[in-house]
């Protein structure tokens, strides 16, 4: 069967249905005689409104239902997409030869977002989602001629069919009153199975840490239900079903992986003739695993010199490396020095070059599936620089030369002291004030300067020390070598 495709117009917003109506046409007494539909031959359809609720009849012809759902599996497998047409009874002709108006625009299934019971449709049942202006009969009636046969009129039939071009569609037949603007399903006939429904709650409540245990309880409406939930993380089954007991089920599952999970319990009856299916409102849950930071160690380095301080973030539970998350660099107690992306290697680092002694920590804020974290804390000191000159590197003994120098940062108004190398040790020889003044070198600056004469021949070795300050440590200079002859 080719279906037709003819514009429809003076469509109307769709809206909600109700399962039953004050006033609908009266069901047929027996199914229409065209049913089951040998030219179809793939089975029939229900309907389903906005929230996922079957629907029999409606009090809209502008738009009758949002979701309609074959009987049976696709034929041929793979073809994920689903329209809906208008096929006008004519008693004069088989079914294949019937006029067909009113084409939805293909939607594809299996609808990730559908609500309800439809949640527990199997992926290969074909599902169309038409939209608020499709299925739109009292438009469509006005493209047709209608047959007043009795059992032929004010019936129309409904078709959906995959998008592959086969021979085949499923079927649903509808009665309508253009008058009262109502519509009843009369074919296949409606079920008398009792509605139920399905609560879902997890435990603990809110979320958990990775590999823990999460018990997910289904609480059925009637309690005297019989039948199975299948417990569903999105599409994906958890577990086989649970059998009911006493209107409950339940399942213990530690396979939850980091990150928002959206679980739903999907009811399905022992005797759909006694029980309706349904399924629980998607319950939104999230596990987040730990992590860590590695602290980087502590370092000594010199004023005006710059280090570098790294990190790696890690899932605890998993060992992996966190790649492509905002770590922060942050000066204790709270100064906030950078924020870098984590590299393919879970690794952030930041050059710093502190001028005092200076703690710093990595920190992580977490996301929806790991934790937040801060690393041990780094401590990078800072040495002062000392620098040492002579005027001399040859004297004779008994004359008089200079050793001097500065020390960065500046330090005017403390002490630095001369050392000689005697044997193997340094011994202080000295010391003097540091002080703006003019250098031996020609230079003025905040410096020390040594005046030494030598009594006795030989080689002396010197070096300067400025010992360390609140914040920052004790400098030594090089060593010089002055030669008395």
């Amino acid at each position: 069967m080719k279906l037709s495709r003819i514009s429809v117009i003076g469509v109307a917003v769709a809206g909600l249905f109700a399962t039953t109506i004050a006033v609908a046409p009266s069901a047929l007494a027996t199914p229409p005689a065209w049913e089951p539909d040998a030219n179809g031959n793939s089975g029939t359809m229900s309907f389903y409104n906005a929230a996922g609720v079957q629907v029999t009849s409606g009090t809209d012809l502008s738009h009758l239902f949002d979701y309609a759902v074959a009987s049976t599996a696709e034929n041929p497998a793979g073809f994920h997409k689903a329209s809906l047409a208008f096929a006008y009874p004519n008693h004069s002709l088989p079914t294949s030869g019937w006029f067909v108006n009113g084409q939805s625009v293909a939607t594809t299934y299996p609808v990730a977002s559908a609500p309800g019971a439809l949640a527990g449709v199997a992926a290969n049942i074909p599902v169309s989602h038409p939209g608020a202006t499709d299925m739109n009969l009292t438009a469509a009636l006005g493209g047709a001629i209608l047959d007043t046969t009795a059992g032929y009129a004010n019936i129309v039939q409904i078709r959906l069919a995959q998008s592959s071009g086969a021979n085949q569609y499923w079927t649903a037949d509808i009665s309508f009153d253009t008058t009262a603007g109502t519509w009843s399903e009369v074919y296949p006939a409606a079920s008398s199975a009792v509605s139920t429904s399905t609560a879902l709650a997890a435990s603990p409540v809110g979320q958990q840490t990775g590999g823990s245990p999460v018990t997910l309880t289904a609480t059925l409406t009637p309690s005297t239900a019989v039948g199975t939930v299948q417990f569903k993380d999105g599409t994906t089954n958890l577990g086989s079903p649970v059998a009911l007991s006493s209107g409950s089920a339940q399942l213990v599952t530690s396979a939850l992986a980091a990150g928002t999970h959206s679980l739903t319990a999907v009811f399905s009856p022992t005797d759909p003739g006694a029980f309706a299916a349904s399924a629980s409102t998607a319950l939104p849950y999230g596990i987040r695993d730990a992590s860590s930071l590695t602290t980087p160690a502590s370092v000594t380095i010199k004023y005006g010199s710059t280090t570098t301080t790294s990190t790696i973030l890690k899932d605890t539970r998993t060992g992996h490396v966190i790649v492509g998350v905002p770590v922060k660099l942050y000066r204790l107690p709270s100064t906030l020095v950078a924020t870098v992306t984590t590299s393919s290697l879970g690794k952030a680092s930041k050059a710093v070059a502190p001028t005092a002694r200076t703690q710093y920590q990595w920190r992580y804020a977490g996301n929806t599936a790991h934790k937040p974290v801060n690393s041990g804390t780094q401590t990078v000191s800072v040495a002062q620089v000392v620098s040492i000159h002579s005027t001399r590197t040859t004297v004779v003994h008994g004359t008089a030369y200079k050793i001097y120098g500065t020390v960065t940062p500046s330090s005017s108004g403390q002490r630095v002291y001369l050392q000689r190398l005697l044997g193997t040790s340094w011994r202080n020889q000295g010391s003097v004030i540091l002080k703006r003044q003019k250098l031996p070198n020609g230079a003025t600056a905040v410096g020390y300067v040594f005046t030494l004469r030598p009594s006795a021949r030989g080689t002396y070795k010197y070096r300067a020390y400025k010992p360390a300050t609140a914040t920052l440590v004790s400098g030594y200079s090089g060593a010089v070598s002055i030669r008395v002859t």
